[in-house]
């Protein structure tokens, strides 16, 4: 409406009064009352109207269709397209010139272009590499074994571009990387054997690899060592270092490490990251050397140097725990894991997400965290996609979704994690995101258990104790508990004083539920240490002391346990145990535990400010 008055006000007199005019004869013709207009004094009489007549039209002049590659006409397959933009270039595909689309996709592939798009580049090398591009098949197969940014990879779409790459475009690189994803993924690929022979007698350093490795695993080839040895020993005595690393791990397998040490020391100082990964090892194991992390660790930096990913991975996980007693150094983990994860080592990725996740050694970042699951969880990692879950179950750095929350437990659980079975299993348990199913629940958490999972074994013990999805069962729980309490499960501990506290399943005995709260709380379980300041508190299974409690209630409140915050607020709002009155203390400890979803102290909090 403004842009309409803005015209308006340069339009000249005359023809504001002719709007003015044509505006009042419309306004009258919905039979609305108006205003005689400045220069209407008078009433005007009213004329006959002429008759309208329609102007003659003339014939539209019909206009040729335009060939849009009339243009191109003089391009052709040997043209030089060097200068043209990709939008020619898209045009030029489009009109039949084969070279035009595989140009096209080459340059959208280039990450540094501002036309850099991966969605444009394989439909255009598809394109050509359907028209007998073969080197555009070559490069598809490329970016479907090792993935492409956002691009999964897809090995069965990778052996098919480089088979036929291969055996109709004759590409020798192809043929290689054919085989040697049928040798990954294919149980007994004879051919390739037969390939890789050929291709080692040829003198194809690579393929004696290959070939001697499927001669030690009998895979496509009967099994001989002793001839896989021979072939890796001569690789090696011809300048070869991968033939070394693969001769010293044969020598590893068949129990002698020093000779294998000294072949992967070796092929590390000639710059093969393989050896250092490999010699790294055996000083990380000790097993028949003298264990030296140290020097592990150097060479496993020589190895990432070079490039051996693997390396970077074992060296992050190394600085993150603390090399041979010193203390963690989370600055170098994260160097570490951020260079193996960008060589698409998934469980860098994830364990760095975790990192920030925690905010240990960096600042927290839930949303980097989760980034680097999806992404690790995409290409195949079980455990990020069970922790990408539980970011979306609790909302950490993205909108809470339950759903996708249980999508994500279910694929995992499937994969064989069994945090995201047992995570599966509360989401049956409690209904969320799903029609409550205990039976379920327990089928679950029971696997888990099974697997060795102890937080799963804690919950059935739980479900038998209450008989919910499985028959009630006192004696089975109890056993649970006390196996689980045994190997550091602390939960299970808090609940084995919990059933001596009450006499369920066990004879009553406050002594016994002291001790095992105790052991909980000393364990770092948040709810045995409130248990243990009540029983401080009152007295119970022990001598009475107020102060104690008062520690153990801090405790708990500061490691997020919402009933010790709340009593502790008691404590400072009646002035308990010694402790003088402090209502801006106790208020602080009503908010927090408000904050951790007490109704209770919400109303505290509430009364306490209104006064």
């Amino acid at each position: 409406m403004k842009k309409i008055l803005v015209s308006m006000s340069i339009i000249t007199a005359a023809a504001v009064t002719m709007l003015l005019f044509v505006y009042c004869d419309s306004r009258t013709s919905r039979n609305t009352k108006t205003t005689a207009g400045p220069d209407e004094s008078k009433s005007q009489p009213e004329k006959v109207p002429e008759k309208q007549t329609k102007p003659a039209t003339k014939p539209v002049p019909q206009v040729a269709a335009v060939d849009p590659c009339k243009a191109f006409k003089k391009i052709n397959e040997n043209t030089d397209l060097s200068s043209y933009t990709t939008v020619q270039l898209e045009e030029i595909c489009k009109c039949g010139t084969v070279k035009a689309c595989s140009r096209a996709g080459r340059l959208f592939a280039l990450k540094e272009n501002n036309y850099y798009n991966t969605g444009k580049m394989i439909k255009y090398l598809n394109l050509s590499c359907d028209k007998g591009v073969w080197e555009d098949c070559h490069f598809l197969g490329t970016v479907s074994e090792k993935g492409f940014d956002n691009l999964v990879p897809d090995l069965p779409k990778a052996r098919i571009l480089y088979k036929s790459s291969c055996e109709k475009g004759k590409l020798e690189k192809s043929c290689f990387q054919y085989h040697s994803l049928v040798f990954a993924t294919a149980k007994n690929p004879a051919d390739t054997y037969n390939y890789f022979s050929k291709k080692c007698r040829e003198k194809q350093g690579e393929s004696c690899m290959y070939m001697g490795r499927m001669l030690s695993e009998g895979r496509g080839v009967k099994r001989d060592r002793k001839e896989a040895l021979k072939v890796f020993k001569k690789w090696c005595e011809s300048g070869h270092h991968e033939g070394c690393i693969w001769q010293g791990k044969l020598h590893e397998e068949d129990g002698f490490h020093a000779r294998a040490f000294q072949l992967y020391k070796d092929a590390c100082t000639a710059a093969e990251g393989l050896g250092c990964l490999f010699g790294g090892n055996l000083l990380v194991e000790g097993k028949k050397l003298k264990k030296d992390p140290r020097r592990a660790a150097e060479m496993y930096t020589t190895g990432c140097e070079k490039g051996e990913n693997n390396c970077c991975n074992v060296l992050g996980k190394m600085y993150q725990k603390g090399i041979d007693g010193d203390k963690p150094d989370f600055n170098l983990s994260v160097k570490f894991f951020e260079k193996s994860c960008q060589g698409r080592i998934m469980e860098s990725c994830r364990l760095l997400a975790y990192i920030y996740e925690t905010g240990r050694g960096v600042e927290q970042n839930f949303k980097r965290a989760g980034l680097l699951y999806d992404m690790a969880c995409v290409m195949g990692e079980p455990i990020a996609c069970a922790n990408l879950g539980y970011l979306y179950e609790k909302g950490f750095g993205v909108k809470p979704d339950p759903v996708k929350a249980f999508k994500l437990y279910e694929m995992s659980c499937k994969k064989g994690e069994m945090t995201a079975c047992n995570n599966l299993g509360h989401m049956y348990h409690s209904g969320v995101a799903v029609k409550s199913d205990s039976v379920k629940a327990f089928g679950l958490f029971e696997k888990a258990c099974k697997s060795g999972h102890l937080p799963a074994c804690q919950n059935v013990a739980r479900l038998y104790e209450l008989g919910e999805g499985v028959t009630k069962d006192l004696k089975k729980a109890v056993a649970l508990y006390k196996k689980n309490c045994i190997a550091l499960e602390m939960a299970s501990c808090n609940s084995l004083a919990e059933m001596y506290k009450t006499g369920t399943g066990l004879k009553l005995d406050k002594r016994m539920a002291y001790d095992y709260y105790k052991k909980a709380c000393f364990g770092n379980f948040a709810q045995g240490c409130t248990n243990l300041a009540m029983s401080y508190y009152l007295g119970r299974g022990t001598a009475k002391n107020v102060k104690k409690a008062i520690r153990y209630f801090e405790k708990a409140c500061n490691a997020g346990e919402v009933t010790a915050c709340f009593n502790l607020g008691k404590i400072y709002e009646k002035g308990r145990g010694g402790i003088k009155v402090d209502n801006k203390k106790a208020l602080e400890l009503y908010e927090k535990a408000c904050r951790l979803g007490d109704s209770e102290s919400c109303r505290m909090t509430t009364e306490k400010k209104g006064k």
